[in-house]
């Protein structure tokens, strides 16, 4: 039998076209390796939780801030504390209740998230039972 198989040779027209449709799937799992990894991508996104409001940090916030730090600080962090201080701003403008409601969303949200990291327990009893 395998002296029928070495007898037959693919032509060439055959052989052009197996080539064809190799590069074509290798498009292919190139594209879907694209498209895994914007579904990922998007995955991790919906998992974080969206933000309440945007924050625009201007130049004269990063002054600030800037004029506030003890030690210089890089771009990035400085950016950041100022984005900080704007949310508590903001925060601080909001309702006592909105405020409550949010500060408790966090907590239950931090508190899945270690659950689910397995580095917290579900509820205080299983917590009280591993003293």
């Amino acid at each position: 039998m395998s002296q029928r198989l070495a007898a037959l040779k693919p032509s060439t027209l055959a052989q052009e076209h197996l080539q064809e449709i190799m590069i074509q799937l290798a498009e292919i799992e190139q594209r879907l390796l694209q498209v895994d990894a914007a579904v990922a991508l998007l995955a991790q996104e919906l998992a974080m939780p969206p933000a309440v409001t945007e924050v625009v940090v201007t130049p004269e916030d990063e002054a600030r801030v800037r004029a506030a730090l003890v030690k210089p600080r890089s771009p990035a962090v400085v950016r950041l504390l100022a984005r900080a201080d704007k949310r508590a701003e903001q925060f601080k403008r909001l309702p006592k209740k909105k405020r409550q409601a949010l500060l408790a969303q966090s907590l239950e949200q931090a508190q899945a998230g270690a659950v689910a990291r397995g580095i917290a327990l579900d509820n205080e009893g299983e917590a009280a039972r591993g003293d």
